[in-house]
């Protein structure tokens, strides 16, 4: 009966993956991947007329995205675990219809502690659509193939962060805030009958093998919540944080312990050092703490250095995701025909690259000098992820790719959050040394300096991991 089970999944699998459903999969997980993007730029634009709506200071206010940025990093391991278990149709389509559901309860929210609960059950949904396509790939898509499907979701994301501005200025201008959550709803209705139509895939695992780690989640939910407090909010100053950090830390050490003595694990943490895959997830960690020096630091530099008006700020930020969105397909393309290794240490050597040309350029050649350096990291983030995202889902045994997937987006959302506290303390620190007229270039050559040493770091990792291979290939 088991063996009649499996081979039905299989046939399931191999029907799902055909030719002509090929395109319609690809299609939906492209469109869950930029929207889930979407729902953080998009909102960003929000914020001013939600502060004047609820009479919000702007402090206050961040906790519309903070809300859904913190619940998308603590559920998309959770996610990544249920959709092994249950099947990633399932649990895709029931997060595309929470989504949908909380962005019409954001729409429509009396208040803003509404709106901020509603973007915490919206994150959520998200995770899914974040963490779900890039662990979907491997069953519907062969192996020679993988890299460049990639590809199409590196671009796809580029394409929700960018939009994001731009669109969302325009609706709520004609529509208000309200309208952008409206939007949000019927893109996101848009991917549900997709999805409903083209992934249909059953489980991976066993009926048998789905008892649910309870208490592995709490502790890694728990540790998640903690860190992510400790780096957004800081509470008791720089000190407290570094204690809560600290208890982060401690409550994680907890989690990996009871997870290596568990039997049906959360996170099965052997299978995850048998197959290589802890480096990916720390140099993901890495390269998003450099997008993220790149998000927060330059918009204060081009607007109050450079004298920018926030609309050619927004034309010059947008220079880098334009270049990332037509890099994606074509760095896939790269990973399919050589080492996806290789292409990851490239990819990080490049941002490593730009994040020195990030000190160097725009202090002697003003914007044009920003200009290239921003051309110089969002393609080498899109070599970065086509090859780091498919050598660790290829790795990925069977039954474990949704929870791979969502620590991929775990430590890169980590990452994100990392990269936000710490830039913005290197940027203010040019306050202290520096006159009023140089805050803003020093600030921006400090923070990307301290971007070039993670990079640095990075590109030693990835290449340990490029020679440990080369080694091990010829006993094989």
């Amino acid at each position: 009966m088991v063996t009649s089970a499996r081979q039905a999944r299989g046939a399931a699998e191999k029907a799902a993956a055909t030719p002509r459903n090929n395109r319609g999969v690809l299609l939906t997980l492209s469109l869950a991947t930029a929207v889930s993007a979407l729902g953080t730029s998009i909102a960003n634009v929000a914020l001013p007329s939600v502060a004047t709506e609820f009479a919000m200071s702007m402090s206050a206010v961040q906790w519309a995205t903070l809300a859904y940025l913190l619940s998308t990093t603590v559920s998309v391991v959770l996610v990544g675990n249920v959709s092994d278990r249950y099947g990633r149709s399932t649990v895709l389509g029931l997060g595309i219809a929470l989504f949908v559901a909380a962005a019409l309860a954001s729409a429509f929210a009396p208040n803003f502690a509404t709106l901020v609960i509603a973007r915490a059950v919206q994150g959520v949904g998200a995770a899914a659509m974040a963490a779900l396509p890039m662990a979907t790939i491997r069953q519907v898509v062969s192996p020679e193939r993988v890299g460049r499907a990639m590809g199409l979701l590196g671009s796809s994301m580029a394409t929700g962060m960018a939009l994001g501005p731009a669109a969302g200025g325009f609706i709520v201008s004609f529509f208000g805030w309200r309208g952008v959550f409206l939007v949000l709803a019927l893109l996101g209705g848009l991917v549900f009958v997709l999805a409903r139509a083209f992934v249909r895939l059953e489980p991976v695992v066993p009926r048998q093998q789905t008892r649910f780690d309870y208490f592995g989640a709490l502790l890694l939910v728990s540790a998640l919540s903690v860190f992510s407090i400790a780096i957004t909010m800081r509470p008791g100053g720089w000190l407290g944080a570094l204690t809560l950090v600290a208890f982060a830390v401690l409550l994680l050490v907890l989690f990996v312990v009871v997870e290596l003595r568990r039997t049906h694990p959360l996170v099965n943490i052997r299978m995850l050092r048998e197959a290589r895959v802890l480096p990916s997830f720390a140099v993901a960690f890495l390269a998003a703490y450099i997008m993220m020096t790149f998000t927060v630091v330059p918009p204060f530099y081009l607007t109050r250095d450079l004298g920018l008006s926030d609309a050619w700020m927004g034309v010059a930020l947008a220079v880098g995701p334009l270049a990332a969105i037509a890099a994606g397909v074509p760095a896939g393309r790269i990973v399919d025909r050589t080492d996806a290794r290789v292409v990851t240490v490239f990819g990080l050597a490049l941002m490593t690259v730009s994040a020195v040309s990030f000190v160097l350029l725009p202090a002697a050649f003003g914007l044009v000098g920003f200009l290239v350096s921003a051309l110089l990291l969002t393609p080498g983030n899109q070599l970065f992820m086509a090859g780091n995202n498919t050598a660790t889902m290829m790795r990925a045994k069977e039954g474990q790719q949704g929870v791979v997937s969502g620590l991929l987006n775990l430590t890169r959302n980590l990452g994100f959050v990392t990269g936000t506290g710490t830039a913005a303390l290197l940027f203010d620190s040019a306050s202290v040394v520096n006159s009023v007229g140089e805050i803003e270039i020093s600030g921006l050559q400090m923070s990307f300096a301290a971007a070039a040493i993670v990079g640095l770091t990075a590109v030693a990792l990835a290449l340990s991991t490029v020679r440990a291979a080369r080694i091990e290939t010829p006993s094989r």
